[in-house]
């Protein structure tokens, strides 16, 4: 049976044109029910159907986006993402096999930063040079933090003028950059390799000028007395060390503090005193906490009114030998296995107060182990454990181990060197 339309009235003139459109079926004779009802059977039948074309239609869609036009643009826009899918899959198979036109400067900054960070500081010192795009990525503040914080627990010298917190506390407007550069050991190195000739010319004038008495240095410490002892004997009697023994001296101070020996180090010659807490059979049955109540070089220990810790005074003979001191060796034993170094900090600092030695007065602290084999504590650590921050001394913290005596030579080299600028 044909569909008959009927012109919209005026009266449904503001019905929407699906109302209005919709077609006006005539009235069947008697003869054409049963065809009609036929018909509208297999027309329920198709509603099914249609009906899950619907479902399929909205499960498809991403969010609540729907299109004009119906199920014919869903398909042509599932058709356009299935050829972008495409385009990307080749150009991911162009990049891989090399044939990409991607160059590094088309990555997005995060994946530039990231190839950046596994560059070593000297070549991102070198590629900050290549562009002015590259120079910005290279100089990244996050970047360098993460530098100066994994390699500073690599560093084996650490020192007043090239200790980080330092710089971060009172230098705040430096960057991390700025504060790496300062710091390494190794761009120190560098720097030093470059003016060598001004080195060994101000050495050549300090040979020129009158000789003077050798200055006399104070080894102390609980280095001393512990699995790292024999770094004295390896200093005065082994002769197979650049360390040679040309004298020996009297003690000057009342209960024979002060005695030594003259020690000459690559034509550097000073004279070393020993300040022991005890004797040998006490030093061994003491932990570190009965060494430091049992010190015979402490004389009273009193409160700290601000913070409750516990302060140590010198007793009345260590304080004239450290009037006479002109540095000071402080030898820790820094092996993993000695949780007890921060307990040291109040030792030295009785030791080298300004009440009794110049505030001009260098400090070099011996980070020792037993051998290269033996765990240690970084000497960032060190640091702070010893809360060298606080010291207004001159002082640098060398990485040091007692069989080889690597890090011994140099540290007591910068300590002779530093009393000549007294």
């Amino acid at each position: 049976m044909a569909d008959v339309y009927v012109p919209m009235p005026p009266c449904q003139m503001g019905k929407s044109y699906q109302e209005c459109s919709r077609p006006v079926m005539a009235q069947p004779s008697r003869n054409q029910s049963v065809s009609f009802r036929a018909d509208l059977g297999s027309k329920e039948d198709a509603l099914p159907s249609f009906a899950k074309l619907l479902d399929i239609y909205k499960l498809n869609q991403k969010g609540n986006l729907f299109f004009a036009g119906g199920i014919q643009q869903f398909l042509i826009h599932r058709q356009r993402e299935n050829k972008n899918t495409t385009v990307e899959i080749e150009e991911l198979a162009d990049y891989m096999a090399g044939n990409a036109s991607t160059s590094f400067s088309d990555l997005p900054a995060n994946v530039k930063l990231h190839i950046f960070s596994l560059l070593s500081a000297q070549d991102l010192c070198r590629v900050s040079r290549v562009c002015k795009d590259w120079k910005e990525l290279s100089s990244d503040n996050i970047l360098w933090d993460q530098k100066l914080k994994l390699h500073s627990k690599k560093w084996e010298v650490i020192g007043h003028t090239t200790n980080p917190a330092m710089y971060k506390e009172v230098q705040s407007d430096w960057s991390n950059k700025e504060i790496y550069l300062r710091c390494s050991p190794e761009v120190n190195r560098l720097r030093r390799r470059m003016n060598v000739t001004f080195h060994n010319l101000s050495s050549w004038l300090r040979y020129l000028m009158p000789s003077r008495k050798p200055p006399m240095v104070a080894m102390f410490g609980p280095g001393l007395e512990s699995s790292t002892s024999k770094i004295v004997r390896r200093i005065i009697q082994d002769k197979a060390t650049p360390f040679k023994v040309t004298g020996m001296f009297p003690g000057h101070v009342e209960g024979g503090y002060g005695s030594g020996v003259t020690v000459n180090l690559k034509k550097l010659f000073f004279n070393l005193t020993i300040l022991y807490t005890n004797t040998k059979n006490e030093r061994e049955n003491k932990n570190a906490e009965q060494r430091l109540r049992n010190n015979r070089l402490l004389q009273k220990q009193v409160a700290d009114a601000e913070n409750g810790e516990e302060t140590f005074e010198l007793c009345q003979s260590v304080k004239e030998l450290c009037r006479t001191v002109d540095a000071f060796i402080f030898v820790v034993d820094s092996s993993k296995e000695n949780t007890a170094l921060g307990q040291s900090k109040a030792e030295l600092f009785a030791m080298v107060n300004e009440r009794w030695s110049s505030p001009d007065i260098p400090v070099v602290i011996l980070s020792c182990v037993k051998n290269t084999t033996i765990p240690r504590q970084p000497c960032i650590d060190v640091v702070n454990q010893l809360d060298l921050g606080r010291l207004s001394k001159p002082w640098q913290v060398f990485d040091c181990d007692v069989e080889t005596l690597g890090g011994v030579t140099d540290g007591i080299e910068w300590l002779v060197e530093q009393t000549h600028r007294l």
